[in-house]
Formats: structure tokens, sequence, C-alpha cells
């Protein structure tokens, strides 16, 4: 269940993600379930090398998306 689950979570964020905004200066303090930003470069805290990526939260901490072409 928890991987199935798990599994809906980053499918949703991949198929139909709303972008908050694209490589914010800071890392979100209190952001709400569901919301994504584009991670800039050079991102630190929980971002740290996910330069590019898609970061989500979910009541479950970050999730991170590698961002691809196309």
């Amino acid at each position: 269940e928890i991987t199935h689950n798990e599994a809906l979570t980053l499918l949703s964020f991949a198929v139909q993600p709303v972008v908050e905004a694209v490589a914010p200066p800071l890392v979100p303090v209190s952001p709400s379930a569901g919301q994504c930003w584009i991670v800039g470069p050079g991102a630190g805290g929980p971002w740290d090398g996910h330069d590019g990526d898609l970061a989500c939260w979910t009541a479950g901490g970050w999730r991170f998306l590698a961002a691809f072409d196309g």
C-alpha cells in the first residue's frame, strides 16, 4: 500500500504539476501539500543537489522529479 500510494503521488506531480514559481530565491518555509516549484541552480537546504528538478511538497515532505527534455 505504501509503495502504491507513493507511486500515485509522484504520478500526480508528473502528469499535471502546478508550478508556483521557477527558481525562487528561498525554499518555501510553510508550503501546502501539492504545491510545486522548479528548483533553480545552486539551491540549498532540502533542495541541495536538485537543480532543475520539480520539487513538490507532500504530507511526507519534499518529493523531487528529475527534469527531462520534452
